[in-house]
């Protein structure tokens, strides 16, 4: 039988928002979008129940070594570069 240590995993019922907390979280807040007359706006709801799972880590097959993985930390991508318009943002009032 492999050994293992137990993992709990809460899922949000609703988005599928992970939580690892140590303790059941009750619910979360979710930012949500809305168009209106004035351009969109941002609200935050609350969400949930989450649902419990529990996983388990094994032990028995060797684990990946971090230190041997130069990648790890790095940027995976480089940044993406725009060309910048002098007069973007600027309103002129008359």
């Amino acid at each position: 039988m492999p050994s293992a240590e137990t993992i709990h995993v809460w899922i949000c019922r609703h988005c599928g928002k992970r939580s690892y907390a140590k303790r059941d979280p009750i619910a979360h807040e979710r930012r949500v979008y809305s168009d209106t007359d004035y351009g969109r706006r941002a609200d935050f709801v609350w969400c949930g129940p989450f649902d419990r799972y529990v996983a388990a880590l094994d032990t028995e097959k060797p684990q990946r070594d971090a230190s041997k993985m130069p990648h790890l930390g790095q940027p995976s991508r480089p940044p993406v570069e725009h060309e910048e318009d002098p007069n973007a943002g600027i309103e002129v009032p008359f």
